[in-house]
Formats: structure tokens, sequence, C-alpha cells
């Protein structure tokens, strides 16, 4: 879905997600939250230097952004959406002291980030465009920086039923792990795990 399809999403934004998570008992925030502990328990073990730059690409109304800068406290944290009125948002909401929000189609001129972090984005691009958007990923990365990818488990049947129920997601086409390492190491990335 474009990021004009996802325009008419954001104001219910949170609503179109629980007619799918609500057969979880959980929120939308409970998965972005255990989505980024995992990945600041990865970064902790692989005793990692602390990132001062992260681009949070695809952070829709930004849910997950802020919980970026609390597991990294020494980062400025910037969520970037091709959806200009999710932007807008996230902006609005959720915009601190080290947390800010750009339209993808402006943030052409960013430095490369210590760590670009997705949550279930890559579904949401359409297989045949992967390529090119695996590229810019690699190209907003700084040298020896990482890419965290986390995507629904396309194996997993409650996977497919809950994107069923979540209007923005019936048109995603899941990705399979060796699909997202070959399109990864296709751009020059080496996953890690």
């Amino acid at each position: 879905m474009s990021g004009s399809g996802f325009d008419r999403h954001a104001g219910a934004y949170e609503d179109a997600c629980m007619e799918g998570l609500r057969v979880s008992g959980e929120s939308q925030e409970y998965f972005a939250r255990g989505r980024v502990d995992h990945l600041r328990a990865w970064w902790r073990a692989a005793g990692r230097e602390e990132p001062h730059r992260i681009l949070d690409y695809g952070c829709g109304i930004g849910t997950g952004t802020p919980f970026l800068a609390e597991a990294f406290p020494e980062a400025r944290v910037l969520g970037v959406d091709p959806s200009e009125a999710s932007v807008a948002r996230a902006s609005a909401e959720r915009s601190g002291e080290r947390v800010s929000f750009r339209p993808l189609p402006d943030a052409t001129d960013l430095p490369p980030a210590d760590l670009v972090h997705l949550n279930g984005v890559v579904h949401h691009v359409p297989p045949p465009e992967r390529s090119p958007f695996f590229r810019d990923l690699a190209r907003r990365v700084a040298p020896g920086g990482i890419v965290a990818v986390y995507e629904n488990n396309p194996a997993n049947p409650g996977t497919r039923f809950v994107m069923s129920r979540i209007p923005f997601d019936r048109d995603a086409v899941p990705v399979w792990p060796a699909r997202l390492r070959d399109g990864l190491r296709g751009a020059g990335l080496r996953p890690l795990a």
C-alpha cells in the first residue's frame, strides 16, 4: 500500500489494528514495545556501541518510535514514513526532545543512521519493488550500522488471520525469512541474526 493509501487510515490507525489484534488480547503498543525490547536485548548481548542516530523507517503514526528513544537513551530518533497524514499525526502526538518525524519523500538528505529500524514494513512493499527498497535501506545505514527488520511470521496461521482482519494489511504480501535475507544480501547488507 502506498503512502497515500495509508493516509486514509492515519486518523483511526489504532482502531484498524485492533480489528485484527483483538483476538490476541494485546494492543499495538504491546507488540511494538516487545520488538524494541528484543532489539535492545540483542544489541546489548552483541556488545555494540550505543547508536547516536536511529531511523525508524516506515514509522506510521509513530507508535513504536518513542520506545526506540527509551531503549537507546543516547540516540536521536527520526521516524519517516511515506504517508504524510501519518507523519503529521506522529509529529503532533509523539515528537519530543530526541524524537522527530519527517515524510519519507522529504527525507533524501539524511545522514546515514547507526540503526535503521523497520517494524512490519516490508510486507507492504510489493515484491517487484523490494530490491530497490532494500537498496534504499542500505544507503540509509552508516558503515558498521544495523538494519533491524521485524516482520510478521508468514508460516503462522494466526498471523494470516490477524492480517486478514486489519484493513491495511489485507493486500499485504508477507515476506518469508529466506526472501528477506536474500533481499538484504542483494543490497549489500550482511544478515547477522
